[in-house]
């Protein structure tokens, strides 16, 4: 069974701030649609079928998410918890939300799956400081604030010698915060 291939989605500000008490500290709707339509994007040739994404996340990073928006529709929702079970999910089918012990058991969970195009981490620190030990992970889509924060919580450095940026937008101004979307891809082995 092979495991998936990965990528990593994340906004953070200077020093790689990701959160601060178990909520985002700045509010930006448009970069919330690109997280959604980044998560939700399919092959082409899949548009058709019954194949989705699946978003792996801790249970504060679940908690996070406004009431209205779980589980986060049209992607399976994998959320790694060693509190939760799947009994406090119990209306919901296993088919939108499935609770896991472990980053591996998620990563099993999906390979077994067999209908699932891309695996997307969406945090939090400790799934993303996991995660980006694991060669599995393909490309990092990087929201880069142009601000300071409180944060309590923060992303893991990007390696340049694994990663290689390969996009820039251009500057996005939203709420009086600059911020940029960032590619970076794995770099190929020699």
């Amino acid at each position: 069974m092979a495991l998936p291939k990965l990528n990593i989605i994340v906004a953070a500000c200077k020093g790689n701030g990701i959160g601060n008490q178990g909520r985002l500290p700045w509010f930006l709707p448009a970069e919330m649609r690109y997280f959604r339509e980044v998560t939700q994007e399919r092959r082409e040739e899949l548009l058709n079928t019954c194949e989705r994404n699946a978003v792996i996340m801790g249970r504060k990073t679940y908690e996070s998410i406004p009431d209205r928006f779980k589980p986060l529709k049209n992607r399976w929702n994998l959320i790694v918890s060693n509190t939760l079970t799947q009994d406090d999910f119990k209306e919901h089918s296993t088919d939108q939300i499935v609770v896991v012990k472990s980053f591996s058991e998620a990563l099993e969970r999906i390979a077994k799956n067999g209908k699932i195009d891309k695996t997307w981490v969406i945090g939090g620190n400790g799934i993303y400081q996991e995660a980006m030990k694991l060669p599995l992970i393909e490309y990092i889509y990087f929201t880069r604030i142009d601000a300071e924060f409180a944060c309590d919580v923060f992303f893991p450095e990007i390696d340049n010698n694994c990663f290689e940026k390969i996009r820039e937008s251009e500057e996005h101004n939203e709420n009086n915060l600059n911020y940029r979307f960032l590619i970076y891809k794995r770099k190929s082995e020699k």
